[in-house]
């Protein structure tokens, strides 16, 4: 993956070249278009706006002939939130403000799926209310899972499950990108800044107020993890500074993640961590303890 990335950043036609090829093939290739995101943000992260501008402006064209023929509009919208989160972490250096930017722009995006794209959402209810259906008959003998199981999907869900899935891809692709930038120019930089990452009091109270709307809603449940995606990453920045500190062994990590997986509600715990940290910096009393 390294010499792919040194490939990327050794010419614009390589960068345009790897654009074009791993998101035109995306429709069959789903991993693909991660792959060619990747490689627009690190584009824009080592060589600034306009490259990156010029970039977005290739991928875009794969992009809209797929939402075009096949009625998806991911790999456009994919696209155009990364190249977001790209140029406000380029931009400001600051990993607090890229999610921001990420969950603002997937919030906005889910909104205007929900009031204007009904005709596109409608597809993902079709499928699921065939599934649902086939799942019912299937659980005829069990009446509890037969609740358990909606018969259909609103607009909104829909649109908060789409949105869950944009920030949590893209903040993926600009993560890669990252480690692959400094892993090639700046070795360690990446972990010093994941270490430091904590949202400022004024990002983590409205990250608070969005996410409690949402759970309030119940239409609305599926977009929490929009809203507090910052506080989740800050909370597992909080654990990686936390186990570097402490000099945890790999086994602790293994541990914490699939814990955050399985376990749901560890998210919200590692979230209160995060606010906790961002009004009274936990890092700064990690660090004055002292280590057995």
């Amino acid at each position: 993956m390294q010499a792919i990335a040194q490939w990327i950043l050794s010419h614009r036609l390589a960068a345009a070249a790897w654009v074009l090829i791993t998101l035109a093939t995306s429709p069959w290739i789903s991993l693909n278009a991660l792959l060619g995101v990747f490689g627009l943000a690190l584009v824009w992260l080592r060589k600034g706006d306009k490259e990156g501008l010029i970039l977005t402006s290739w991928a875009m064209i794969p992009a809209l002939c797929i939402a075009y023929q096949f009625t998806n509009l991911m790999p456009t919208l994919l696209v155009i939130i990364t190249a977001i989160g790209s140029m406000t972490l380029r931009r400001t250096a600051g990993w607090h403000l890229a999610l921001v930017s990420l969950s603002a722009s997937t919030i906005i995006v889910s909104l205007l799926l929900m009031f204007t794209g009904d005709s596109y959402l409608s597809v993902y209810i079709h499928a699921y209310e065939q599934l649902a259906t086939q799942l019912h008959q299937q659980a005829q003998t069990n009446p509890e899972l037969m609740k358990q199981i909606p018969a259909t999907l609103t607009l909104s869900t829909v649109a908060g499950f789409l949105g869950s899935t944009l920030i949590t891809s893209s903040f993926f692709c600009l993560l890669l990108a990252r480690y692959y930038q400094a892993k090639l120019f700046n070795p360690n930089g990446l972990q010093k800044e994941f270490h430091l990452l904590s949202l400022s009091k004024a990002e983590t109270l409205c990250a608070i107020v969005v996410t409690g709307f949402f759970i309030s809603q119940t239409n609305f449940h599926s977009w929490i993890w929009m809203a507090m995606f910052p506080l989740v990453i800050s909370g597992i920045a909080l654990f990686h500074f936390f186990a570097k500190q402490k000099h945890l062994a790999i086994g602790w990590y293994i541990l914490f993640y699939i814990v955050l997986i399985v376990v749901n509600p560890f998210k919200f715990v590692m979230a209160t961590f995060a606010a906790i940290d961002s009004f009274n910096s936990l890092r700064a009393q990690i660090a004055k303890t002292p280590t057995e």
